[in-house]
C-alpha cells in the first residue's frame, strides 16, 4: 500500500510541475496522464484512470495530433477501465470510437 502512496504522490507532483513549466505541445504530459491512469488501474480505482485517460486523449486533441492510433489506444484504455467499472454503455460508446 505504501509504495502505491508513494507512487500516485511523485506522479501527481510531475504532472503539476509539466502542467506549469513545459510548452503547450509537449508530449510527455500526455505520457504522464497515461502512466498516472495506469497506476490507478492497477490499484482498481478506474475512475480516476478514466479520468487521466480521459485527460490524455483531451490533450492529444489540443495539440491536433492527427495520430489516429493513438486516440484509438486511449479509447481502448477508457473503455476496458469502464468495462471493469461495471460500466457497460460508457464502455460500448468508447469501444465505437476506437473502431473509428
Amino acid at each position: 500500500r505504501g509504495h502505491h502512496e508513494t507512487s500516485l504522490e511523485w506522479h501527481l507532483k510531475s504532472i503539476a510541475i509539466k502542467e506549469k513549466h513545459i510548452a503547450a505541445t509537449d508530449l510527455s504530459l500526455i505520457k504522464s496522464y497515461d502512466d498516472l491512469a495506469q497506476v490507478y488501474q492497477a490499484h482498481g480505482n478506474q475512475e480516476q484512470a478514466i479520468h487521466f485517460y480521459k485527460k490524455a486523449a483531451d490533450r492529444l486533441r489540443e495539440l491536433g495530433d492527427n495520430a489516429d492510433s493513438s486516440l484509438c489506444i486511449f479509447h481502448m484504455k477508457i473503455a476496458l477501465a469502464y468495462t471493469a467499472n461495471g460500466e457497460d454503455k460508457q464502455a460500448l460508446c468508447h469501444y465505437l470510437h476506437a473502431l473509428g
